[in-house]
C-alpha cells in the first residue's frame, strides 16, 4: 500500500495551527496529499487549474456552516464554520486519510484490472489448447489433463480475487458510514455551540441589571455611611427613603439573579440531555419552551414568529436530548431555507396525545416550501439546496436518524412550493 507525503499549507500570512505559510511549488501541489488553506476561493482557483487532475487533497475555506463537496475524484473542498477554527488540522487529517485510502484503492483496482486481463488471455490460450487437444484426443490425452488442471487453478485464483475485492468494497462502505457518523457528531457539537451563544446573550440582561442596581445601592450606602461618620443629622424621611431604595434594589437584584439562575438551569438541562442522550421523564410543552429560550437570540431580532399549541401535561419517559436537537435543527432549517430572503414568516408547533400510548407532534412553517424532487431526497445525508451558502446537508438526515433511532418513531414530510412545509412526527410516550 502506498504512503503519500502530506503538506499542510496556508496562503495566509498567519496560518492556523498545524499549517505553514510558504511558496507553493508544483512538487507540493502534485507530489503527495495537500491540505491547502485560504481565506477565499479566488486564492485557490489558479493553483487548482495549474495542478489539474494531479492535485490530491483538501481545500479549506472559512464559511458559515460545515460543507463538503467533491471537486475531482481525489480533491475535496471543505467550508468550515468559525466553531471549528481550532479543529481545522484534525478535520483535514481525517479527510486526507480517507483520500489516501481511496487513492490506494484505485491503485489496487488498476492492479486487479491488469491481472484480470492477464487471466483472460491465459484462459483464452487454454481454450485454444483445449480445442486442439480435442481434435487430437488419442495422441494428446496427457496434455488435455494438464490443461484441465491449469484451468481449475485459474478459476480458483479468480474466485479468490473476487472475494478479496468484495471484502475491500465492504470495508470502504463501512468507513464511509463511520465518516458520516463523525460529521453528524460535528454538527451536534456545532448545535451545542449555538446553544451556549444563545444562553450567553440572554444572561447579559439580568447580569447587567444586577451590576447597575448594585452600583446604585453602593452609592446609597456610601451616602448613609458618610452621614453617620460625620454626625450629620438625618431626618426620618431621609432614612426611610434610603431604606426603601435599598429594599427595592435588593428585590431587583434577587429577581434578576433568579432569572439568571433559571437560564443557567435551562442550559444545564439541555446540554446534559444532548451530550449524554439520557432517558428521563419530562413534560413536552416545557421542553419546547426551554429550547425556544435557548434560541431567543436568533428569533427575537428576526421578523419571524413562533407559536405553540401543546396539550396540557403531555408527559413522556423518553430521550429529551434527541427531541431538543430535532426542534433546534427544524427551526434552523426554516430560518436558513424556508425564510431565506423573506421579511416575515410564521412557525407553528402542535402536540397531542393519541389513543395508543403515542403522541403526534407537528412542525410547520409558511416559507418557500419544497418541490417533489427536493422532498424525495430531503432526508438523505449531504443533500442540500444551498450548497456553499451555509447548508451542510446533514440537518434533516440527523432528524430522521434521531426519530427512527432512539425515539422509535416515524416522520412524514409534506410540502407545496411557496406554501411552506409540514413535518408530522409520531412517537411513543415511552419507547421500549
Amino acid at each position: 500500500m502506498s504512503s503519500l507525503p502530506r503538506y499542510h499549507v496556508s496562503l495566509q500570512a498567519t496560518p492556523p495551527d498545524g499549517f505553514i505559510h510558504c511558496d507553493i511549488t508544483r512538487r507540493i501541489l502534485t507530489g503527495g496529499l495537500i491540505a491547502l488553506h485560504a481565506a477565499s476561493l479566488d486564492q485557490l482557483e489558479a493553483l487548482v487549474a495549474q495542478a489539474g487532475e494531479r492535485m490530491h487533497g483538501v481545500l479549506l475555506l472559512p464559511g458559515l456552516n460545515l460543507n463538503i463537496k467533491q471537486r475531482t475524484s481525489l480533491l475535496w473542498e471543505v467550508r468550515y464554520p468559525p466553531a471549528l477554527e481550532q479543529e481545522i488540522q484534525t478535520l483535514a487529517d481525517a479527510l486526507l486519510t480517507l483520500i489516501e485510502q481511496l487513492f490506494n484503492q484505485i491503485d489496487r483496482n488498476r492492479e486487479s484490472d491488469y491481472y484480470g486481463q492477464r487471466i483472460s488471455r491465459e484462459v483464452e490460450a487454454i481454450r485454444t489448447d483445449y480445442n486442439h487437444v480435442t481434435n487430437t484426443l488419442l495422441k494428446q490425452v496427457s496434455d488435455l489433463q494438464n490443461a484441465q488442471a491449469a484451468l481449475q487453478e485459474v478459476n480458483e485464483a479468480l474466485e479468490a480475487r473476487v472475494d478479496e475485492r468484495t471484502r475491500e468494497l465492504t470495508q470502504a462502505n463501512e468507513e464511509l458510514h463511520r465518516a458520516i457518523t463523525q460529521l453528524a457528531q460535528v454538527e451536534k457539537l456545532a448545535s451545542l455551540g449555538r446553544l451556549v451563544a444563545g444562553i450567553s446573550h440572554e444572561l447579559n440582561t439580568p447580569l447587567g441589571n444586577i451590576v447597575t442596581v448594585g452600583t446604585t445601592l453602593e452609592s446609597s450606602v456610601q451616602l448613609l455611611k458618610n452621614a453617620l461618620e460625620s454626625n450629620t443629622p438625618l431626618k426620618r424621611s431621609q432614612l426611610l427613603a434610603s431604606l426603601d431604595t435599598l429594599s427595592s434594589g435588593l428585590g431587583m437584584i434577587s429577581h434578576n439573579a433568579e432569572r439568571g439562575a433559571a437560564l443557567i438551569q435551562h442550559f444545564k438541562q439541555i446540554s446534559t440531555d444532548q451530550t449524554s442522550m439520557r432517558r428521563r421523564e419530562f413534560e413536552f410543552g416545557a421542553l419546547i419552551n426551554e429550547v425556544l429560550i435557548t434560541l431567543a437570540h436568533q428569533l427575537k431580532p428576526s421578523p419571524f414568529s413562533v407559536q405553540t399549541q401543546m396539550e396540557y401535561k403531555l408527559m413522556l419517559n423518553s430521550y429529551p436530548g434527541a427531541l431538543e436537537q430535532i426542534i433546534t435543527l427544524l427551526i434552523n432549517n426554516t430560518l436558513l431555507h424556508g425564510f431565506a430572503k423573506r421579511d416575515k414568516g410564521n412557525i407553528l408547533m402542535t402536540a397531542r396525545r393519541l389513543d395508543n400510548g403515542w403522541i403526534e407532534f407537528i412542525y410547520s412553517d409558511d416559507g418557500v416550501g419544497m418541490d417533489a424532487e427536493t422532498m424525495k431526497h430531503a432526508f438523505e445525508p449531504f443533500y442540500t439546496c444551498r450548497l456553499g451558502q451555509g447548508g451542510s446537508g446533514l440537518g434533516l438526515s440527523i432528524v430522521h436518524n434521531l426519530i427512527s433511532g432512539p425515539l422509535s418513531g416515524h416522520v412524514e414530510l409534506s410540502s407545496t412550493p411557496g406554501k411552506g412545509v409540514t413535518f408530522t412526527f409520531t412517537l411513543p410516550c415511552s419507547p421500549e
